[in-house]
């Protein structure tokens, strides 16, 4: 979608299935196309599910394949990403060194900027195990969207867990939100969470005296709202001990009710209404005199991408804005 509005076509034909490398994006053929991202150079990574296969489309327009062939599976650890198996890619994020982590059915991936493809999350089965070690032996089912901090922790969404998990740079897992294999809501204690689909960072954040948090939002499919999380800041300090997060709260979205409503109304934070919304986008921009905060959210049954816009001044001398 370009700034003024239109909406063109970047890649695939219309056709689902699978066709050559090395053509124009826009002439080739993709199969459930889920996660994007784009790398440091501008080009886009496309996790090409059906197909089993992450796509790439060059600054050029022209599409070639990093990882995967052309059979789902399980194989190639330690070898070429191109050469390797991949179970039915969801999303693909890239971390600040450039290397690429794609979440497949079981497990997480990882393709270093050499292209090998190794092992970064996942045993295998699909049971709930493994928080406070090494996340290779870990169980985990359908890891979806996934976000890097700027500390190099990756987050993700455990979706047939219903639960938010990290996997810290030293490779250990723990849950963040959620109980690991219960669905529930946030009246439970602890908190729960009904197939969490994706998850998106934020670094920055504005409040009320102008200082900075860490948050981390979540996309809580079936319960049809977005969970925002403070994880750490100035003026909330560290997670109390036990607990992964300062604290939480369902951002928008009336939890439990699925339903299209709030766009235009000046009450929206309120009334906005989410029928299994997917994930997010953020973008955080700041001036000298104030900022602003973009969200773009795949309202999935809705048939719509949903935008919301904040802004503010960024207020001097303790006063609040």
């Amino acid at each position: 979608v370009h700034t003024n509005g239109n909406i063109t076509t970047f890649a695939g034909n219309g056709t689902g299935g699978f066709s050559e490398d090395n053509v124009a994006a826009n002439e080739s053929m993709l199969n459930s196309p889920h996660g994007l991202v784009f790398d440091s150079s501008g080009n886009l990574y496309i996790a090409d599910r059906g197909n089993m296969r992450v796509r790439k489309v060059d600054t050029n327009g022209i599409i070639t394949t990093v990882a995967g062939i052309d059979s789902e599976g399980y194989s190639g650890d330690g070898g070429s990403a191109t050469a390797a198996q991949l179970n039915h890619p969801y999303d693909v994020v890239f971390d600040a060194s450039g290397n690429l982590y794609i979440s497949e059915k079981l497990r997480i991936r990882k393709v270093d900027t050499n292209g090998i493809i190794t092992i970064f999350a996942g045993d295998g089965g699909d049971d709930f195990s493994g928080d406070g070690g090494a996340a290779t032996n870990a169980g985990l089912d359908s890891p979806a969207h996934m976000a890097i901090d700027q500390s190099g922790n990756l987050y993700f969404a455990d979706f047939n867990h219903h639960v938010v998990r990290k996997i810290d740079t030293n490779g250990v897992i723990t849950s963040v939100y959620g109980v690991g294999g219960a669905a529930g809501n946030s009246n439970d204690s602890p908190k729960k969470l009904n197939t969490p689909f994706g998850v998106a960072y934020e670094r920055e954040k504005i409040d009320a005296l102008g200082l900075d948090e860490d948050i981390l939002y979540i996309i809580d499919y079936h319960n049809h709202c977005i969970v925002q999380i403070i994880l750490r800041g100035k003026d909330s300090g560290e997670p109390q001990s036990g607990n992964a997060y300062v604290d939480a709260d369902i951002l928008w979205g009336k939890e439990g009710t699925s339903g299209f409503d709030g766009d235009g109304d000046t009450a929206w934070d309120e009334t906005a209404r989410f029928y299994q919304p997917e994930t997010m986008i953020t973008n955080f921009t700041t001036t000298s005199t104030g900022w602003s905060r973009i969200y773009h959210i795949a309202d999935f049954q809705n048939q719509r991408v949903r935008k919301i816009v904040e802004e503010g001044v960024i207020a001097t001398d303790n006063e609040t804005s």
